[in-house]
């Protein structure tokens, strides 16, 4: 069982993010990044990324191999993070888009969750007197 959030913008676009690790953000750090952050916050990421890289290479200096496996531990570190704050970066990207949220619903998977939220919000709509 998993926990998602659901989150909704005024136009009625619903996301939903699950809640504990983000494989996505793990392993497919870049794309991850310009997919959920839009443009500027995963470009200033992408940067922190290339500095932390020369700074691999200062501190190994002429020893290529040296500097290879630093920045291969600091590339695993960003991985770790990214993986591991991955949906409450995300979470704040959605509310800093004008989302808001609306529940938090534990379901077995995330299809699951997204039916089991129209379907409550289906009986919410009708209760209101909308069709």
């Amino acid at each position: 069982m998993g926990v998602y959030k659901v989150f909704e913008n005024p136009n009625g676009e619903i996301q939903i993010i699950n809640q504990g690790w983000s494989w996505p953000a793990f392993f497919l750090t870049f794309c991850w990044m310009f997919v959920k952050l839009w443009g500027r916050r995963g470009y200033i990421l992408l940067i922190g990324l290339f500095i932390l890289g020369w700074i691999g290479i200062i501190i190994g200096g002429d020893t290529e191999t040296i500097s290879n496996i630093i920045t291969g531990i600091m590339a695993i570190m960003f991985m770790i993070l990214l993986g591991s704050n991955g949906n409450k970066i995300g979470e704040i990207n959605l509310l800093s888009r004008g989302f808001e949220l609306k529940t938090e619903i534990t379901e077995v998977n995330r299809n699951r969750a997204i039916a089991l939220f129209m379907k409550e919000k289906h009986k919410t709509d009708i209760g209101r007197g909308m069709k």
